[in-house]
């Protein structure tokens, strides 16, 4: 139990700390109460498992398990980024900068901006 709170905490400080992030972005994916419920849950998953950290940057944004993020096509990086802005950001409003490191060398994969996904290599 003290490990999930623990965990929630984090969660919640992540969120806190990317609130100076938000910007109004309701066009780009569609964040209703029920998308950010489930996003929550799924990105909560995720850090409980190991598989995101967060990265206090600046900029802010997050390390990733490099094999987690190899196992994706594009295009469902893309889903896993609009599914991380939702669950940070919260119903009807988007980040404007999130930045995915690789957990084991600290290399930027990739970056999103304002409302996609952009490789590093881009």
């Amino acid at each position: 139990m003290a490990r999930h709170q623990s965990f929630l905490a984090a969660v919640l400080a992540f969120g806190t700390l990317m609130s100076a992030n938000l910007a109004v972005a309701a066009d780009s994916y569609n964040c209703s109460q029920t998308t950010y419920d489930d996003a929550k849950t799924r990105v909560q998953a995720l850090f409980g498992l190991g598989g995101l950290v967060a990265d206090h940057g600046p900029p802010l944004g997050l390390f990733i398990k490099d094999d987690f993020w190899d196992s994706m096509t594009f295009p469902e990086k893309s889903k896993l980024a609009k599914m991380i802005v939702c669950a940070v950001a919260g119903p009807g409003k988007g980040l404007t900068t999130l930045r995915f490191r690789s957990l084991s060398t600290g290399k930027t994969l990739a970056t999103w901006n304002v409302y996609r996904l952009v490789p590093a290599d881009e």
